[in-house]
């Protein structure tokens, strides 16, 4: 007969306590790391101009670390959440794999207070992420309704809709960028600006008309990998 009490939690729960929230701040560091470096860096050298190359990289420096920083701690927090919401679930945890919440309102439970704690302070790096969430938990949560056979949105399915879904974003993006840019997030709009409007300006200089040059190597090793086929590279129905 065993020893321990049916309601204690056994020793390896414990364990995942302590050992999942570390390896979970390790691989949010890696990651951080990994996506906001390039975005930093071509952002800031395409953008930031007027800064001394010093200051530039300090920038980067400060937006990877930001991005990296928050996200492993938010990790950190979730899973340290729903391991410890694991100990008072003995009944269904042993269902699961541990690491994974063991009831559905565990992962909102964890996802809540970490959002709290974590993303709640506004800063670019942070608003730009849930921006980036947002957009993406929308369409999620509609096929999840489509799943469930919620009405309406169990009579559309994605794709035929989707051209929709595109068209409309783009209208109602270039009507706020042309008559309410402040309105929209710093990055989306230094980027439509440099599209839409330093466009504006032209001289009889060719290079006003002319890709830079990664953009014509980009093009010519694509071209190069559909075996010179290069006017299917502007064929925008093709998948590359």
């Amino acid at each position: 007969m065993s020893s321990s009490s049916p309601l204690a939690p056994p020793a390896s729960s414990l364990l995942h306590v302590l050992t999942h929230p570390l390896k979970g701040l390790a691989h949010g560091l890696t990651y951080g790391t990994k996506i906001r470096a390039p975005h930093a860096f071509v952002m800031t050298f395409l953008f930031k101009s007027e800064m001394s190359l010093a200051d530039k990289f300090k920038r980067i420096a400060k937006l990877t670390f930001l991005h990296a920083r928050n996200l492993a701690a938010f990790v950190a927090i979730y899973k340290f959440i729903i391991a410890t919401l694991r100990l008072t679930s003995t009944s269904s945890a042993h269902k699961v794999p541990p690491g994974h919440p063991a009831k559905q309102w565990h992962a909102l439970v964890a996802g809540g207070m970490g959002g709290w704690i974590v993303w709640s302070h506004y800063n670019a790096v942070n608003y730009q992420i849930v921006l980036y969430l947002i957009s993406r938990i929308v369409v999620a949560l509609v096929r999840v309704l489509a799943r469930k056979r919620v009405l309406p949105f169990s009579n559309f399915s994605f794709k035929p809709t989707y051209p929709w879904l595109a068209a409309g974003t783009w209208a109602v993006v270039m009507w706020l960028f042309e008559f309410h840019a402040e309105t929209l997030h710093g990055s989306l709009a230094d980027s439509m600006r440099y599209l839409y409007h330093d466009s504006n300006t032209l001289s009889t200089a060719l290079k006003d008309f002319a890709p830079s040059w990664p953009s014509i190597a980009t093009i010519l090793a694509i071209s190069l990998q559909n075996k010179g086929r290069f006017l299917h590279l502007f064929d925008l129905s093709r998948r590359l």
